[in-house]
């Protein structure tokens, strides 16, 4: 439903469900982070996008790269 609305208008959601995560595309997440105290939001950085398509052609879905992301960025 999300998808077929063609207006312009910016939807903020936020989720931890597997299957949202996987009908999404690399250029409509954003991470959200807490770093002492300060919330952070971002997009995945260009190098992430690649590593994202290529994840998903050769290795899992959309959702379990997300997941090595968050990863990378708690051991940071």
């Amino acid at each position: 439903m999300l998808k077929t609305d063609r207006d312009e208008t910016q939807i903020i959601m936020t989720s931890h469900s597997l299957t949202t995560l996987n009908e999404l595309a690399p250029d409509q997440i954003r991470l959200v982070t807490m770093d002492e105290g300060q919330t952070k939001v971002r997009s995945l950085k260009p190098k992430e996008k690649r590593a994202a398509r290529e994840y998903m052609e050769q290795h899992g879905t959309f959702a379990e790269f997300l997941e090595l992301v968050q990863e990378s960025e708690i051991a940071k």
